[in-house]
C-alpha cells in the first residue's frame, strides 16, 4: 500500500507526534510520503527518521477567534473573503501538485483544521482517509471559513472518517455521510516501551519524599486551562507548601505572560516553574508524582495516555476524551467544577500513599489499549479494506 500523509502544522504537538507513531507501526506495511505546509520542528523529526516530505504551501481554510477578539458579522464577513483568497490558493496547488499523487493509492489527511486533502482526493480520484482528532471550536477556538456546512460537504466524500475518541465521533462524525466511520483510539506507546516503563517501575527503590509534584503538560492555551490548574495549586499551596507544578509547553506570548503574572501575584514564584516547548517530554514525567489534565474539551488526551504509561496517577477533568480513558477511583481521579473541587482531589492524591500505588498499577493496564501496534494494526486494516474495494470496483 502506498499512502501520503497530510498534517495542517509543523510543530510536534499531539495531532502530529500520533502521526509519527502511525507511521512508525506501519513502516513495515506501507509505503509512504508526507505533505507539510512549511518547515518545522516535524520536518526535522521526519529528516532524522528517514520519512520523506514534500512542501505544499497551503492553507488552512479556518480562522480563530483569537485574544480579545469578537466574532460579529463584520469578522465573519471578512473571513469569508480571506477564505476565498485561501480556496482560490489551495486549487492552484491541486492541480500544480496533482502529479505527486499519481502513484499512492490513500491520501490520509491528520486533522479537520485542513481541507486541501479532500481537494486531491476529489481531482487524483484517490481514496481518502480523514482523521477528525479536534472538537475546532471547543478545543481550539477555530471556525471554518466558509462555515461548518462546507466542511461537512467535504467530510461526506471521505472514504472513511478515523474519530480518535467517542466524544470526537459523537459531536463530529456521527451525522456524516462518509463510507466508513470508524473510533480509533491513538497509540502513544509500544509494548516493548510499556514493559520497560513497568520493569522500571518495579525495581525503582524507594526514596524519602521531598515534595509533592503536579505537572500540566501541552500547549499554553485558554483551552487548557493552566489558570484553573495555578488557581486549585494555590488554594492547596495555603495548607501544604511541601508542592510543585510543572507547566511544561509554550503558548502565545500574551497567554504565557499572563500566567506568568499571575503566578508572581499569588507569591508561588518559587513552587511554580515554566519550561517551554520539551522535545522530548519523558524527562517531566519521571520527576513528577501526578499529571494534571484540566482541558474540559479533551478530544482524548495523548499527554494523559503518556503520563498513565509511566505509572503516574492522572486527575482529569470529567467530560470529552479524558472520561474515556480515567475510570475514577481506580486508574486515576476526575473532578467536575471549578478550582476548588480540583484543588480537593489533588489533596486527597498527594496525602495518601496508598492511592498513589493503586492508581499507579491500574494506570499500567489502562495503557495497553493504546499501543502503536493496536493503532496501527487497526489503521492498516482500514487501509487494507479501501485498496480491496478499489481493486473489485
Amino acid at each position: 500500500m502506498k499512502v501520503i500523509y497530510i498534517t495542517h502544522y509543523t510543530d510536534l504537538y499531539g495531532a502530529n507526534k500520533s502521526l509519527l507513531d502511525l507511521i512508525e507501526g506501519l513502516s513495515s506495511d506501507v509505503d509512504f510520503h508526507l505533505v507539510v505546509p512549511n518547515e518545522g520542528r516535524l520536518t526535522t523529526v521526519a529528516s532524522k527518521r528517514n520519512i520523506p516530505y514534500t512542501i505544499i504551501p497551503f492553507y488552512n481554510e479556518v480562522y480563530f477567534k483569537g485574544q480579545d477578539q469578537q466574532l460579529d458579522f463584520k469578522r465573519v464577513m471578512t473571513e469569508r473573503a480571506k477564505g476565498i483568497v485561501k480556496f482560490l490558493h489551495n486549487w492552484r496547488l491541486v492541480i500544480k501538485h496533482s502529479s505527486l499523487f499519481k502513484d499512492y493509492d490513500i491520501i490520509h489527511m491528520n486533522s479537520s483544521a485542513t481541507l486541501i486533502g479532500a481537494y486531491f482526493s476529489l481531482w487524483t480520484r484517490k481514496k481518502l482517509v480523514w482523521h477528525i482528532r479536534e472538537f475546532g471550536w471547543q478545543d481550539y477556538k477555530f471556525r471554518y471559513n466558509f462555515g461548518y456546512k462546507y466542511f461537512m460537504f467535504w467530510l461526506n466524500k471521505a472514504d472513511t472518517v478515523i474519530s480518535i475518541s467517542k466524544a470526537i465521533y459523537q459531536k463530529r462524525v456521527i451525522d456524516s455521510k462518509a463510507g466508513i466511520k470508524k473510533i480509533v483510539y491513538n497509540g502513544v506507546i509500544s509494548i516493548k516501551t510499556l514493559k520497560q516503563h513497568i520493569e522500571a517501575i518495579s525495581n525503582k527503590k524507594e526514596e524519602p519524599q521531598k515534595e509533592f509534584v503536579f505537572a500540566l503538560v501541552g500547549h499554553l492555551s485558554e483551552e487548557k486551562g493552566q489558570l484553573e490548574a495555578l488557581r486549585a495549586f494555590h488554594q492547596l499551596y495555603t495548607k501544604c507548601k511541601n508542592i510543585r507544578l510543572i507547566l511544561a509547553g509554550s503558548g502565545p506570548d500574551d497567554y504565557t505572560a499572563m500566567l506568568k503574572a499571575y503566578v508572581q501575584e499569588l507569591g508561588l514564584g518559587a513552587n511554580v516553574d515554566f519550561t517551554g516547548y520539551i522535545a522530548d517530554i519523558r524527562g517531566v514525567y519521571t520527576s513528577i508524582d501526578c499529571l494534571l489534565m484540566c482541558s474540559k474539551h479533551e478530544a482524548l488526551g495523548r499527554v494523559t495516555i503518556e503520563a498513565m504509561s509511566f505509572g503516574k496517577p492522572v486527575i482529569g477533568y470529567d467530560a470529552a476524551g479524558t472520561k474515556e480513558i480515567i475510570q475514577d477511583g481506580e486508574n486515576g481521579l476526575l473532578y467536575l467544577g471549578e478550582a476548588d473541587v480540583l484543588a480537593e482531589k489533588m489533596a486527597i492524591l498527594a496525602l495518601d500513599k496508598a492511592l498513589q500505588e493503586k492508581l499507579s498499577r491500574n494506570a499500567f493496564n489502562s495503557v495497553k489499549k493504546f499501543t502503536i501496534e493496536e493503532y496501527a494494526e487497526t489503521v492498516k486494516d482500514i487501509y487494507a479494506s479501501l485498496t480491496v474495494s478499489e481493486s473489485i470496483n
